[in-house]
């Protein structure tokens, strides 16, 4: 379901972790770089294999979605939250953080909670959003 990383993308991985310090930046590069393991990693290829893609132009998150349906999967939980992290990427690390990444932080309770628990929450669901596919792909 994953390609591996590219050798010059791997420090993504070795260097994931929760934020040292309260920083935006450091919380910005951490969500760019999960991003980039979990998301534009998704092996599209092999997804479309599981899948008839009706619709032209789908991508990423869509083909998956259109996978998990057609293997009989809820899907709402895995690609709502995948859906979240690329928009948290998309409006607050990619462009210019404006109307879009208001909306998102509010989800993210950013302002509320500090970046580092932030990430640890977004950590923690990821890796929960991993278990769910491999149970259900593995059983």
């Amino acid at each position: 379901m994953f390609n591996p990383l590219n050798k010059a993308d791997e420090h993504h991985f070795k260097s994931l972790r929760i934020p040292l310090t309260n920083n935006q930046k450091e919380f910005d590069e951490q969500v760019g770089s999960l991003v980039k393991i979990i998301i534009d990693s998704l092996n599209e290829k092999e997804i479309e294999k599981g899948v008839e893609i009706t619709k032209a132009g789908l991508k990423g998150i869509d083909k998956l979605e259109a996978f998990l349906i057609k293997h009989n999967m809820d899907f709402t939980q895995v690609s709502g939250f995948l859906r979240d992290l690329q928009d948290l990427r998309s409006s607050g690390t990619a462009h210019l953080k404006g109307e879009k990444y208001k909306k998102i932080a509010k989800k993210f309770l950013i302002g509320e909670k500090s970046f580092q628990d932030i990430f640890d929450d977004i950590l923690i669901q990821s890796i929960h959003i991993l278990d769910i596919l491999e149970i259900h792909f593995l059983k």
